[in-house]
């Protein structure tokens, strides 16, 4: 679905009104509905940022402070259900030209259908209506992310998520000639040094801070990722949730709560925690994160209930191999007798 996400979501929240939360992490629930009263899209290069006032029968579209235009919701719902019907008709990836995309950006006063951007912690932000005061909210940022087609990253792999390990070998054996014939498969390179008797120790980040980021959550956060990346590169697991459990067995005492300190580490990365630049731990403008199910739901993960948030993302992402030659990772190498290696950190949905 890619850069149409955002194109979709606000479609989907204009025509309904807003959307159903959930109960279970998966499906929605239907009676935990939640009503926006106004979206706030950033502008990029070609938009400045659109504010749409939704009502009973119409949205009213600003951009800037002007009042440029008024919709019929159920106008922009016919438009969206032909969109959605449009993605799924064929795997057209993130740059296929849409018919019912193009109607929908003209209606909605949009010049594009994405205003992301790596540097922003939120998609869009809302105005709700409190479910229990029945106030308005302030506003309040979300992220989006699709089950539609390839499924989202949680982490993007960049040279920023690099983690160097030194690996101690033992006597008589060259961890360079013994990876020689493997060096395209990181993980094959991985799994061969372990099984002649190679430790891999973490050394640095490529990142400071990113270092720095993680620390902010807990000092041994840093620490605590490599041990889980050394256990996915050299295992057959994927799943954070699995590889966290091989990392911190429950026989130690100390892995209930390092792996609480994992499920805070995607909570953060979805709520704002970036690899380039400085994080300060402030999540108060971040609320949650907005899925587009494979059957076109829009479900909100709002976190009034962080537990379950995060343990929504526990369970439903995994660590993935990203371009070893665009991130430049994977291959032993030495420096002053020394041999290391970079694994890179890249986390994505399941399907």
């Amino acid at each position: 679905m890619g850069e149409w996400s955002e194109l979709y979501v606000l479609s989907k929240l204009i025509a309904d009104g807003g959307a159903f939360g959930t109960n279970d992490g998966n499906l929605r629930s239907q009676s935990d509905f939640c009503d926006v009263l106004e979206i706030f899209l950033s502008g990029n290069s070609t938009n400045r940022e659109s504010r749409f006032k939704v009502k009973l029968d119409v949205t009213q579209i600003f951009v800037g402070d002007s009042l440029v235009s008024e919709v019929s919701r159920s106008a922009i719902g016919s438009l969206c259900d032909g969109f959605f019907n449009e993605i799924i008709a064929t795997d057209h990836g993130s740059t296929f030209e849409s018919s019912f995309g193009k109607t929908l950006l003209t209606e909605l006063c949009r010049l594009s259908p994405s205003a992301s951007s790596a540097q922003r912690a939120s998609d869009l932000e809302l105005i709700l209506i409190d479910r229990w005061s029945g106030s308005p909210t302030p506003h309040v940022g979300f992220s989006i992310k699709s089950q539609i087609g390839s499924p989202s990253t949680l982490l993007n792999a960049s040279g920023a998520t690099n983690f160097e390990f030194e690996i101690i070998a033992p006597h008589g054996v060259n961890p360079i000639a013994l990876t020689k014939e493997s060096i395209n498969s990181v993980q094959v390179t991985v799994k061969k040094l372990l099984q002649n008797g190679c430790e891999f120790r973490f050394h640095k980040m490529s990142s400071a801070s990113f270092s720095q980021n993680l620390q902010m959550l807990d000092s041994l956060m840093v620490e605590n990722v490599a041990s889980l990346l050394i256990n996915f590169y050299g295992s057959e697991e994927s799943r954070v949730d699995k590889v966290s459990h091989l990392s911190f067995p429950q026989k130690d005492p100390g892995s209930v709560q390092k792996i609480f300190k994992i499920k805070q580490f995607l909570g953060a990365v979805a709520m704002g925690l970036r690899p380039s630049g400085v994080w300060d731990g402030d999540i108060s403008k971040f609320k949650g994160m907005i899925v587009v199910k494979k059957n076109g739901d829009v479900i909100l993960y709002y976190v009034h209930n962080l537990t379950q948030f995060q343990e929504f993302l526990f369970e439903s992402v995994k660590f993935e191999v990203g371009s070893t030659s665009r991130h430049k990772f994977g291959k032993v190498y030495s420096s002053e007798g020394r041999y290391f290696i970079k694994l890179n950190l890249q986390i994505r949905f399941m399907m």
